[in-house]
């Protein structure tokens, strides 16, 4: 998540944490591991990167449609739990997906987060039309 612009390196740590207890090892995943949650990304970076060279893994393009679908995933399964609200779901999504994706379902929250932005007042329909669209996402192939 940190790649496209949410949570800082909360994800990235609890990320390590987790791959180490599944058995993937490295000098910097376990350093990575130990850093508080809170940590600025602009000091996790270089671990990160560090990480996945010596994983023989690829680090993600976040400018790639395919892993802004991932990200969006799984902040729309936030939303569905709860962890974050449908404004900054829909902002989050404006903000890194943008209008013009090459995925309507996708594009949907970017057109969600435009009509909380340009009406008077939010229609009543909004946040259920929101929670409609994370599940429809969630639920697609």
């Amino acid at each position: 998540m940190w790649a496209v612009g949410f949570d800082g390196s909360a994800s990235s740590v609890l990320a390590a944490a987790n791959a180490l207890a599944d058995g993937f090892d490295s000098p910097a995943l376990r350093e990575m591991a130990g850093l508080p949650l809170e940590t600025s990304w602009w000091v996790s970076e270089d671990l990160v990167r560090e990480a996945f060279a010596e994983l023989d893994l690829d680090f993600p393009d976040a400018s790639s449609p395919a892993t802004k679908l991932v990200a969006l995933r799984v902040m729309c399964q936030r939303f569905l739990e709860a962890e974050i609200g449908a404004e900054q779901l829909t902002e989050w999504a404006h903000s890194v997906i943008g209008h013009e994706f090459p995925d309507e379902q996708a594009e949907k929250f970017v057109l969600l987060d435009d009509t909380d932005d340009y009406m008077p007042e939010r229609p009543a329909d909004w946040a259920p039309r929101v929670r409609s669209a994370a599940e429809a996402f969630i639920a697609r192939d």
